[in-house]
């Protein structure tokens, strides 16, 4: 009896353990794995100050090297009205964050022979067939702004939109197309992906495809390849295919009712509840007040339809998660696809994902140093990450890095809406970096 109960445990722990008996990766002592312990100390004092100055309410962050966590901590609040304690397991809406999760996802289907990267995405997704090139003419004389569309050189495929280089903005700016795409594309929260995606028909690409860079709505286009190619809704492939293998059990598009105490509370600088009062607005961000106040963005509450379970699954930007199961993301990444015995992408495939192919766009562009397939890559020239270092953040103030190099993996998670001045991801990161000795 004893010998089957053991068994039994075993069996148990066996099949859950990655998913939610152990933590997200082993802990290691700073020394052994080249780090200093003072200094990764240091970096709590630091992350207090702008607690106790009341412009950051708390921040969850993690550092791990070599396959090991060498700093991990929670400091300040969730909320900071309730007094409810930050905790290592608080929940974050990563929002950009997703696109990497996104990116995999394709890439998996690559390698199963779904679809090749140089073909039309329009094979898969019809509505690409009809897509045209906007043109804007103004007339100063009349004061009159005309747009015309032209046909496109080249149909978008499924590698433009892994680098951003379809022609599809996000609509945030003031220009005609911007406008454009904004009220074509309107508001997510009542369609499914599919319906949303449908609406592109009225949207014209403000470039040709393969011609320039611009960060935008192309990984929620991927996120509806992915449900095309795989037979299933994007929620349940990541939940199947990603989250449940890597043990990632907090991570979702919406926050289940048994989790929403642990749901951080997502803030606001002061400076804009000014602008919303009709005062001037600081362009300095170091004369602004930087102060926080809960955000007024009543769309990001926790009980709305966008993190409660709507139907809409944004791939570019809808996930909520913990640092520590983003950070078993990120030690796949770096482990080249494979973590605690269970592979969701090949070497080779990390390799391709996270090299940039597209150098002479980002030249003419100017937009970013390199992007490859779903990461941005460093190219050596600031402090901290190595050449070949991939990473990207979330418009919340959320943020990792990994880097082959340094066998490095850091994340950063704080919830401040606009996030426009706020460094502290920034510092955290370049603190980690000075903590390594060997």
């Amino acid at each position: 009896m004893i010998r089957k109960n053991i068994t039994f445990l075993l069996v148990i722990v066996f099949l859950f353990g990655a998913y939610g008996l152990c933590g997200p990766l082993p802990k290691a002592e700073p020394e052994e794995v080249g780090m200093s312990a003072e200094k990764l100390n240091h970096i709590t004092e630091v992350m207090q100050k702008p607690i106790e100055e009341k412009r950051m309410a708390g921040m969850v962050a993690v550092a791990a090297r070599q396959r090991r966590i060498v700093y991990f901590e929670a400091l300040g609040e969730q909320d900071m009205e309730k007094g409810i304690p930050m905790r290592k397991d608080s929940i974050f809406w990563i929002a950009s964050m997703t696109k990497p999760i996104t990116s995999v996802a394709v890439m998996m289907l690559y390698e199963e022979g779904k679809f090749t990267l140089d073909e039309p995405v329009s094979n898969y997704l019809p509505v690409f067939k009809k897509m045209k090139v906007g043109v804007v003419t103004r007339d100063e004389a009349e004061d009159k702004v005309t747009i015309t569309t032209v046909d496109v050189e080249r149909e978008v495929t499924i590698r433009d939109l892994l680098c951003h280089t379809s022609g599809l903005g996000y609509g945030w700016g003031d220009s005609e197309l911007d406008k454009l795409q904004q009220k074509a594309m309107g508001k997510d929260e009542d369609v499914t992906l599919a319906e949303w995606i449908e609406r592109l028909k009225d949207v014209p690409l403000k470039f040709q495809p393969g011609t320039k860079w611009e960060y935008g709505i192309s990984t929620d286009v991927l996120g509806r390849l992915v449900e095309v190619a795989s037979g299933m809704t994007l929620d349940k492939f990541f939940e199947e295919r990603i989250f449940k293998p890597l043990g990632m059990k907090d991570t979702a598009f919406y926050v289940p009712e048994d989790k929403r105490d642990r749901r951080a509370t997502i803030y606001a600088p002061a400076y804009e509840f000014e602008e919303d009062k009709g005062e001037s607005k600081a362009e300095d961000s170091d004369e602004r007040d930087m102060t926080l106040r809960p955000a007024s963005f009543t769309y990001l509450d926790g009980s709305s339809k966008k993190f409660s379970g709507g139907k809409m699954f944004s791939g570019g930007g809808g996930l909520m998660s913990t640092a520590g199961d983003y950070l078993r993301f990120c030690q796949m990444m770096l482990n080249n696809g494979e973590l605690d015995g269970v592979r969701i992408l090949k070497k080779d495939t990390v390799e391709l994902m996270t090299r940039n192919p597209i150098v002479d766009i980002h030249e003419k562009s100017r937009k970013v140093g390199e992007f490859g397939l779903g990461f941005g890559i460093h190219d050596g020239s600031e402090d901290g990450p190595c050449k070949g270092a991939y990473s990207w953040g979330g418009a919340a103030g959320t943020g990792f890095c990994i880097d082959p190099e340094k066998e490095l993996v850091t994340i950063f998670m704080i919830q401040i809406l606009p996030d426009e001045g706020i460094t502290f991801g920034e510092e955290f990161r370049r603190l980690v970096y000075e903590a390594i000795v060997d």
